[in-house]
């Protein structure tokens, strides 16, 4: 998030009236420009943008709000969420519903809704901090499981499996790497899904990949199957 010091509170004031759809210069935004200023924000980001986040859950829910506003607050959410835990903090995450929130809109819902889902999910639980009794633990062991099962499961739409690894290579855990080599190496696969896949796994084994000889002989192979 983008350090507060130095924003013009006039700045920030419009942005925020912009998320809420307020009239600014002159006219009222539209649905896609009301989600750039959600997101922007939240990047500017002191925790007082909790509350104008906070006040989007329920445009998360409510089916008539327009779609791109809502698939900006889950990610939005997510982020903000996330530098909470970072900062050893699960005020957020338990104290405003978030937590079901983000599960819910990354397991129920149409596809294409989920997919956002599961990356604003990934993005809060990547904030937790490494550890058996790190703030969240129960939280990122949730999302984690459940994006594994996402990628798993071969019924799924191929764009909302693509959404669960990029999820996994967000979250950055590297027991996940089984599951994505599979993805990468499965020449059955949709193509988009072993791209966003073998992207995953470089984030998941970073440190480790150049002595990983198993991640390495996956990477080199689906680059050559597919030029």
């Amino acid at each position: 998030l983008q350090p507060p010091a130095g924003i013009p509170e006039a700045v920030r004031r419009e942005v925020e009236a912009l998320a809420r759809g307020e009239r600014v210069a002159g006219r009222r935004a539209r649905p896609p420009e009301r989600a750039h200023g959600l997101t922007t924000a939240v990047r500017l980001g002191d925790r007082t943008a909790t509350s104008l986040l906070i006040g989007r859950l329920s445009a998360m829910r409510d089916e008539r709000n327009p779609a791109p506003l809502r698939l900006a607050a889950v990610v939005a959410l997510g982020r903000l969420v996330g530098a909470d835990l970072a900062d050893g903090s699960t005020r957020l995450l338990e104290g405003t519903g978030a937590a079901k929130l983000l599960e819910e809109r990354a397991t129920k819902g149409p596809w294409y809704m989920r997919g956002f889902g599961a990356i604003g999910w990934a993005l809060a639980a990547r904030g937790v901090a490494v550890g058996p009794d790190a703030p969240g633990i129960q939280h990122e062991r949730d999302a984690r499981h459940a994006l594994r099962r996402m990628l798993q499961t071969r019924t799924l739409e191929p764009d909302l499996r693509s959404a669960a690894a990029v999820g996994l290579g967000l979250m950055g855990a590297p027991e996940t790497s089984p599951d994505l080599r599979a993805a990468v190496a499965n020449p059955a696969n949709d193509t988009d899904l072993r791209a966003d896949a073998a992207l995953a796994l470089g984030q998941v084994v970073r440190p480790l990949a150049a002595d990983d000889a198993e991640v390495v002989a996956t990477l080199e192979a689906a680059t050559v199957q597919n030029g």
